[in-house]
């Protein structure tokens, strides 16, 4: 999707986001499923007074285990990393690698 964001930049107020992403679960045995995500992003700055038009790009994948303890709630266990890289630099790129607990209920 695409989609006009507000930044925390001062000098580059906004950017445009395009984003691919993919997510999969798969029931392995009984209540286990395992979980599979991807997503790369696309952020495009525009040139301004104060800077440079930039395009960052997001790299992200994860993957986890659940456990369904119901027909309306699973309890997971996920690892995450992101990684961000720019045009401009090391200045505004990243990595972060994540690891959560997560609880779903439906109704």
């Amino acid at each position: 999707g695409r989609d006009t964001t507000y930044s925390a930049s001062l000098r580059q107020p906004f950017y445009l986001s395009t984003v691919c992403e993919l997510e999969i679960t798969h029931a392995l045995v009984g209540p286990l499923e395992v979980l599979g995500r991807g997503r790369h992003e696309s952020l495009g700055y525009a040139a301004t007074t104060f800077a440079n038009a930039r395009t960052d790009q997001v790299g992200f994948v994860g993957g986890g285990l659940a456990v369904r303890m119901s027909s309306n709630a699973r309890v997971g266990f996920n690892v995450d990393q992101t990684i961000r890289w720019s045009t401009e630099g090391d200045a505004f790129g990243y990595t972060r690698r994540r690891f959560y607990t997560t609880a779903t209920y439906g109704f």
